[in-house]
């Protein structure tokens, strides 16, 4: 999805995600299933300012939901696609509904490869009145160096959706590294672990595919870079979202694995007078040693102190990123 998409209460929701939806459990027998009725889309207006942004956000979400509904057999998403953009959209312009067109936008997916990663986008346009799939992709491999932006997009001349989607990749020493969660991530915030080393910090407001989410007070994550690299300084990022009970760490520690020699490296974050105080968000260690692996022990603050959301209970801890230089 597009950083560009507007904020959202409970986060972003994408089209193909409506039209997965069915009201009807799979473990509802036959009987069961007869007491159903309909299904209802809420849609809570929080952060919606006017009536155009509520027709984005409901269009062609509601579309997708009526179709859901209505069949018994609705056909595959490829096939509501298509209808939607070459029926559906001309009615919506028609009308002058602000409707979202960000189905159009390329869909850029990340993946590690040898020594670095690739950029996937997919995207759609139409031709002759027909909807096909356009493809691109780009490989970065890790060095020194910075590359300020990778810009690439489905078709420049989609009529539909001319605009390109912009991704921008820092490169550092540690793009696509092999990654080992000794303490596992949390299913729901764990798209892929090559999110810690794509190159790409996570967007404010937070999306949630971009970032890796722990619900524990220690998270441990060894990091392989394949041969003995000589580092500068390692660099990790997090969220600190408090009304989302997330809450940057507040002690780090970095050891330094190679074939001779181990050793590490602490960090802390002091307290205020009322006994907390909130951490920055991006933490660096100056390391200037060599090194094939890195363990990096990360502690937060042990509980939400009183005074803030989710008060005792224990904090989430969200990283974008582990820059190696």
């Amino acid at each position: 999805k597009s950083k560009s998409e507007p904020l959202a209460i409970g986060g972003y929701t994408p089209l193909e995600k409506v039209y997965e939806f069915s009201p009807i459990p799979k473990e509802m027998s036959p009987d069961e299933k007869a007491f159903v009725l309909g299904a209802q889309a809420n849609l809570w207006t929080e952060y919606i300012p006017n009536f155009k942004r509520l027709e984005y956000m409901a269009y062609p979400r509601a579309i997708a939901l009526s179709q859901v509904l209505w069949s018994s057999n609705k056909p595959d998403y490829s096939a509501f696609l298509s209808t939607l953009i070459t029926k559906h959209f001309p009615l919506l312009d028609k009308l002058n509904v602000n409707y979202s067109k960000s189905v159009l936008k390329p869909t850029n997916r990340t993946i590690r490869i040898n020594n670095g990663i690739e950029l996937n986008s997919q995207g759609l346009e139409i031709k002759n009145g027909q909807l096909y799939k356009s493809t691109n992709s780009l490989s970065i491999f890790r060095t020194k160096r910075k590359v300020k932006a990778v810009q690439y997009s489905s078709s420049s001349n989609n009529a539909l959706n001319p605009n390109e989607e912009n991704v921008t990749i820092t490169n550092h020493l540690g793009l696509g590294a092999k990654i080992n969660y000794v303490t596992k991530p949390s299913p729901n915030y764990n798209e892929s672990d090559v999110i810690l080393v794509d190159g790409q910090y996570g967007s404010r407001p937070w999306k949630s595919n971009e970032w890796i989410g722990f619900d524990t007070d220690t998270v441990i994550i060894e990091i392989d870079l394949g041969k003995p690299t000589k580092i500068r300084e390692i660099e990790l990022s997090f969220l600190q979202d408090e009304g989302s009970w997330i809450h940057t760490p507040k002690m780090m520690s970095v050891e330094i694995i190679s074939p001779k020699n181990r050793n590490g490296f602490g960090q802390g974050c002091g307290s205020s007078n009322d006994g907390y105080a909130t951490c920055p968000e991006k933490w660096q260690f100056e390391l200037k040693s060599k090194a094939e692996k890195l363990r990096i022990t990360i502690n937060g603050i042990g509980e939400i102190p009183i005074g803030f959301p989710g008060a005792g209970n224990t904090p989430w801890i969200f990283m974008d990123e582990i820059m190696i230089k």
